[in-house]
């Protein structure tokens, strides 16, 4: 787990490590979903960048996936939010390096 430099969100990861849940810590809910991958892995270290503006993650592959979480906080909607229990694997959003 990982609290923001404010303190306005946490980032837990699953204990499969394929999933991160970002949590504003305020309202107490879920805001988003991060998907690392379909693979299981160990989660090392989650690290928020200072302004928010990204999320990294380390694991035991060996791998860094950043997350860019700029607009995620404006813009809570997804165009696959009524899908979202049915489609969940698609509705998350994917690392973009």
């Amino acid at each position: 787990m990982e609290l923001s430099p404010d303190g306005n969100y946490l980032a837990s990861a699953s204990k499969k490590g394929t999933l991160i849940r970002i949590f504003d810590t305020k309202e107490k809910k879920i805001i988003s979903e991060l998907r690392r991958g379909s693979k299981k892995a160990c989660l090392k270290s989650l690290c928020f960048t200072d302004d928010n503006m990204f999320l990294a993650c380390f694991s035991d592959h060996g791998t860094i996936h950043i997350f860019n979480l700029l607009g995620l906080f404006k813009n809570k909607s997804s165009k696959l939010k009524m899908f979202k229990n049915i489609i969940n694997y698609f509705g998350s959003q994917w690392s973009f390096k």
